[in-house]
């Protein structure tokens, strides 16, 4: 599902993109497919300018034991979607 995800973005089709991102998070959420396909998915959201959702969709993310360059990843995008959301203090 994430691979389906990334031909749909790849392909411009940015909702249908993000359905998939979704179902994959839910078929693994504790996984290394399940954080991907959060982080796939927050991006995706950040990409259409909804940076609450974003910050909203990676914050389970932000207490789970994650590989070093996915939570390199997560903080990063965590900020950039704050910041473009006003939430200047997070």
């Amino acid at each position: 599902m994430v691979i389906a995800g990334d031909a749909q973005q790849a392909e411009g089709n940015r909702d249908e993109a993000r359905t998939q991102y979704d179902l994959a998070r839910q078929a693994d959420r504790p996984g290394l497919i399940g954080w991907h396909a959060t982080l796939r998915l927050a991006r995706a959201n950040f990409d259409l300018r909804e940076f609450g959702q974003a910050m909203s969709d990676i914050a389970p993310l932000l207490g789970a034991s994650l590989p070093v360059e996915i939570r390199n990843a997560v903080l990063l995008l965590r900020g950039e979607a704050a910041y473009h959301a006003g939430d200047y203090t997070t």
